[in-house]
């Protein structure tokens, strides 16, 4: 990969894919020989690839049926719900959402979690990197037999 035809990469970890920001300022995936495996612009943000997942981010404009949350904050501190938060999703390795565009998702990319926190609404959620990238397993498998 040429790192200098991209803005900014986000390098992989435990991962084969890298997350590139193109000279338009839009976001896409990249395999190992370049090939585009998530179009640039489908994601307004899209975190870095760890353990074969990514966080992505929807966009938040008006016009978006990805908003999940509208949160603003009053003049006196107070918290309304008038803002569009776009939402967010993981996908894999092959950009297939595993987790759609509905949800608020904490972000574990460059982090030691053993799982993953997600919320819809106030509803809590926990998934494991290997229940959403179930051949996260086989790959750990077949690396600790070689």
């Amino acid at each position: 990969m040429d790192d200098k035809q991209y803005r900014r990469t986000k390098p992989p970890i435990n991962s084969r894919i890298t997350v590139v920001q193109n000279s338009d300022y839009k976001w896409g995936a990249i395999d190992e020989q370049g090939n585009v495996v998530i179009p640039f612009g489908k994601y307004a943000w899209i975190d870095g690839f760890q353990n074969g997942l990514a966080k992505v981010i929807g966009y938040n404009d008006s016009m978006s049926p990805n908003i999940v949350l509208r949160i603003s904050w009053g003049a006196d501190g107070s918290m309304t719900d008038d803002a569009p938060v776009a939402a967010q999703g993981i996908v894999n390795e092959a950009g297939d959402e595993v987790l759609p565009l509905e949800y608020n998702i904490w972000k574990f990319y460059g982090k030691d979690y053993p799982t993953i926190k997600y919320f819809k609404g106030e509803e809590e959620h926990t998934a494991t990197f290997q229940s959403l990238n179930p051949s996260l397993a086989t790959e750990k498998k077949n690396n600790k037999s070689e």
